[in-house]
Order: C-alpha cells, then structure tokens, then sequence
C-alpha cells in the first residue's frame, strides 16, 4: 500500500508540473515494468495530434531512423497479420505520415514524425525489488532522458551508489507533507532509441489526452 501511495503522490508531482503521467506502466512491445513514467509534451506537436490525430506507433516506430524498409520486414517485426499492417500503414500514409513505393515489393518511410515531447522521466519506487528495478532501468537505456529512485525513508551508502552508478535520482518522499526531497540529481541523457521513445511518449499522451477530452465533453 505504500508504495501504491508514493508512485499515486508521484505521478501527481508531475502532472502538476505540465508532464502527462502515467503509474503501473509497461513499456509497449516489452514485459518492463515502470511504477511512474512521465512525459513533458511539446504543445506545438501535441494540438497538431488533436487536429491530424495520433500515429499508430505500434508500426510505425519501427520506420523511425530507418529509412526504407520493406512491409514484409514490417510485419516480421510487428508480427502483426499482413491485413492489418497494409491497412494501417494505407491510413497513415493518407494522412501524410509516411511515404509508401509500390513497385515490385511495397516498402514505406516515415516522413515529417517526431516525437511530440520534449522529455521522458521514469521512475521506481525502492522499497521492493530494488535490484530487479535497477536491471529494469538498465534494459531501457537510451529511451529516457531522466531516471529517479523514490524512497519514503533515509537510503545507506551502497543503495545510493548503486543508483549513482546509473546516472539516476535519488529522491525522498516525505508523505506527512506530500513534499518529494531531492537527495541526489539525476543525470540527463540523450535519446538513443527513438523508436522505443516514441511509443512510450505516444502512449502515455495519447491516454492522457482523451482523459481530458472526456471530462470537457
């Protein structure tokens, strides 16, 4: 129960600090568990989405950086049956998000995507599973620009290296003042796997999003 009230207090931090938060997330395409991830929206990209929609990034992240690439290779990848990847792919390039050849065997690139997000933050409550947490974090690397270890009570020196170790964040919560301590800063760091990136950042947005759009309407 503690923990459920940490990573609840955390993605609330966020939240009211302009990230779409999201807690109890796993990383799409994969079976890693994130108690909080977070995303800063570019608010440019984000009303562009609310206009010409969002991008079904469970295909289409595989084009990101990619350049060409065949739709046998696509649906190799995805796994997804060859009537569903065409039909999706037809659609976005409809709305002009990738670009597809026909001659001979169809293949497809993306065209003007980015991101629309400027960070992504994860997060992992330490008072269970701390090293399964760290090897999360550790197979995630390059998809994340910020990470932080969440701790309701003081941590020893071996806990904290270990984190240091991994260029995140340590972090005290004090629940009897709803207040979050920065012990130790997190290091940021670049985004290495854009493909992966996306998915988290459309995902989480994507949600978000349609919470808000629920309430006004």
């Amino acid at each position: 129960m503690k923990e459920d009230i940490i990573r609840a207090s955390c993605a609330a931090f966020f939240s009211g600090r302009g990230y779409a938060a999201r807690t109890d997330f796993t990383v799409p395409g994969t079976n890693i568990f994130v108690d909080v991830a977070a995303v800063q929206p570019r608010m440019r990209d984000l009303k562009a989405r609310l206009k010409r929609g969002f991008v079904p990034t469970g295909i289409l992240h595989h084009l990101i950086g990619a350049g060409w690439i065949s739709l046998g290779q696509i649906i190799r990848q995805t796994r997804y049956e060859p009537g569903y990847v065409t039909a999706i792919l037809e659609e976005a390039a409809a709305e002009h998000w990738i670009e597809i050849e026909r001659e001979g065997e169809p293949r497809c690139r993306i065209l003007d995507y980015r991101p629309p997000a400027k960070e992504c933050l994860l997060a992992f409550v330490g008072t269970e599973m701390l090293l399964e947490k760290i090897e999360r974090l550790k197979e995630l690397a390059g998809c994340y620009n910020r990470a932080l270890f969440l701790f309701p009570y003081p941590v020893d020196d071996q806990t904290t290296e270990q984190i240091v170790q991994l260029g995140a964040g340590v972090v005290r919560y004090h629940q009897e003042h709803g207040m979050f301590q920065q012990l130790i800063p997190a290091e940021t760091h670049d985004i290495e796997d854009q493909g992966r990136f996306a998915l988290i950042v459309e995902y989480i947005l994507y949600e978000n999003v349609w919470i808000q759009m629920e309430d006004i309407i």
